[in-house]
């Protein structure tokens, strides 16, 4: 759990902002990545701006996993109100999108969604889930495939309670987690 190396990663944050190895446009996305992931932008502000501009220089990179995490810290900085620290070039903005739209595509159709979706009461884009609350006194969920929330799209939704399923493996190349705490 990085929440009991915080000492640790504000060293390297420091170390990094301070210069002491080459800045490359894959080490700006994953410094700008972790310092919203552990919510830091209001510590870290500086060096999350200097990482954007000098990364917003450059085309926007090709690979999915990059352009995911691209894609998270601006969604992250917009929700919580921080967008104003740099102004993304829209190719940069598309692309992100882009790659962010491809990822949950490849989710819906992994094997693993579709045994979840399953479970929870068939393939229809809309499925009753009346066995989550039986003996609850509540009214079943309604879950919805694919249903976009803020700038995201998660796997499974009821929006009528507000309660989402989200799909994560370790093996998927970036963790959900700036998505779960901006939902």
């Amino acid at each position: 759990d990085t929440r009991n190396h915080m000492d640790h990663v504000r060293i390297l944050l420091v170390q990094y902002a301070e210069g002491l190895d080459r800045h490359t446009a894959a080490s700006d996305i994953d410094v700008a990545w972790a310092i919203c992931a552990l919510d830091l932008q209001g510590t870290y502000h500086k060096v999350l701006a200097q990482a954007l501009k000098r990364l917003f220089q450059s085309e926007p990179p090709l690979a999915l996993t990059q352009l995911i995490k691209i894609f998270d810290v601006l969604s992250f900085l917009e929700v919580s109100g921080d967008d104003h620290v740099v102004k993304p070039p829209s190719a940069w903005c598309s692309r992100s999108r882009w790659a962010q739209h491809q990822e949950a595509e490849r989710r819906v159709t992994s094997p693993l969604f579709a045994e979840v979706a399953s479970y929870l009461g068939g393939p229809t884009s809309s499925m009753v889930v009346g066995q989550m609350n039986v003996g609850s006194g509540l009214p079943p969920l309604r879950m919805k495939r694919g249903c976009v929330l803020g700038p995201y799209q998660v796997d499974f939704a009821d929006l009528s309670s507000s309660v989402v399923i989200d799909i994560e493996l370790a093996g998927w190349p970036v963790t959900r987690c700036i998505a779960h705490q901006t939902l």
